[in-house]
């Protein structure tokens, strides 16, 4: 059975509204083995520097009570994560229920980007515990 849970890390994870700029890449993609998942990255430059700016993420988690579809965003990340040489990694800070949340990436040459994701949270009864593990991504400019 199928059930969405609202995850209560979009609330201390994510912003709402990012920013704005000119210098914008957005990526697109998914998740390995998840056909009906989605994953949008955008990218911006600030002083010559470039930064994961906001993610939107739709996937399916495995709970104590089964499969459970999940989302988080549309939002901005704070603090935004630095992309250095080509590799990005964000851990949300102060995740409530308790919780890890984290997404690792590389941007590739030809506007491709792949990394990891993983989230995990204690929600209490009736979903308890839902973990990812550690899913692929895919995602393309």
């Amino acid at each position: 059975m199928r059930r969405s849970v609202g995850a209560a890390v979009v609330a201390v994870a994510l912003l709402g509204a990012g920013t704005a700029s000119a210098q914008a890449a957005v990526y697109e993609g998914h998740f390995r083995g998840q056909p009906s998942s989605s994953v949008s990255l955008t990218f911006v430059k600030q002083n010559g520097k470039r930064f994961l700016d906001q993610i939107e993420l739709h996937y399916t988690t495995t709970c104590e009570d089964g499969p459970t579809n999940q989302s988080l965003g549309p939002g901005a990340l704070s603090p935004r994560p630095r992309v250095h040489h080509g590799h990005f990694k964000y851990v949300a800070p102060n995740v409530e229920p308790p919780a890890v949340l984290r997404i690792a990436g590389d941007l590739k040459p030809g506007g491709k980007a792949v990394g990891t994701f993983r989230y995990y949270a204690n929600f209490g009864p009736p979903h308890g515990i839902c973990d990812t593990g550690n899913l692929e991504w895919v995602a393309f400019k």
